[in-house]
């Protein structure tokens, strides 16, 4: 698994790692948390139907692809990005 741990400027530690499929129903919280944050998303509050066997087999389909990949990225205990590659 890839796993990176980079220094930012303000002091903060920011780990960088390769996705994994038990990471399915943090994804799903983070995914309807910021549903609610922002209007530029296609999909508001409640409107992100992925159930926790789908988030599952999509980023299982990511770990298994050649041509794409997905990456969590946290710098604390509640702040993640998500990250998903896509190479031709």
């Amino acid at each position: 698994m890839i796993r990176k741990d980079l220094n930012l400027n303000n002091g903060q530690v920011v780990t960088i790692r390769e996705g994994e499929k038990e990471d399915a129903g943090r994804v799903l919280e983070y995914v309807n948390r910021i549903a609610g944050e922002t209007d530029h998303l296609t999909f508001g509050p409640g409107e992100f139907k992925f159930s926790l066997e789908q988030e599952e087999k999509f980023i299982e389909s990511h770990l298994n692809s050649d041509n794409k990949t997905f990456y969590r990225c946290r710098n604390r205990p509640k702040a993640c990005w998500l990250s998903w590659i896509y190479r031709r």
